[in-house]
């Protein structure tokens, strides 16, 4: 049987304030939960610079990967958010070239920044986003001004006791 997968996009990438680490948060598609995913400095600024389409004057690590993998024609199919173990999440990007594709482990902020680059989706396993994720928005909200008001609400009083961690 296969293992369900939700299909998440980046939201956003934010400074946790109860201890000043930055965190990647990912939505589910089509829902109001979400699933926050601390990150390292670099790595966040990374995806928040592929969300914003900022290129830097020389590309970084992400940008190479991303243009290698291009001009030797491979194709990011997916990332998958696998497991939470002891606090650290693990994921797979899924790597294919003609009839071939490979999984490979890597830390999701990796994934997550190559994928955000080549618009690969993202996927987090059924049962982990079930037990790690939260809802922020009560209600259908249609205005992306609102949505983003009501994200930087919830992230502002968002505390690590708010999440089930295994």
């Amino acid at each position: 049987m296969a293992t369900e997968l939700v299909e998440v996009k980046v939201l956003g990438v934010t400074i946790d304030p109860t201890n000043n680490q930055t965190v990647v948060i990912l939505k589910e598609i089509d829902s109001d939960r979400v699933l926050p995913i601390w990150v390292g400095p670099f790595e966040a600024g990374a995806i928040a610079m592929a969300i914003e389409k900022i290129k830097p004057p020389r590309p970084i690590a992400y940008d190479l990967i991303s243009d290698i993998m291009q001009v030797f024609d491979l194709n990011v199919v997916k990332v998958i958010i696998e497991s939470l173990k002891d606090g650290v999440f693990y994921a797979q990007i899924v790597i294919s070239q003609n009839d071939r594709e490979e999984y490979l482990d890597c830390r999701p902020s990796d994934s997550i920044a190559i994928a955000v680059r080549l618009l690969a989706p993202i996927y987090v396993k059924r049962d982990l986003f079930e037990s790690s994720s939260v809802s922020f928005i009560k209600k259908e909200i249609d205005d992306e001004e609102e949505e983003t008001k009501k994200f930087k609400d919830f992230i502002k009083n968002l505390k690590p006791s708010d999440f089930k961690w295994h």
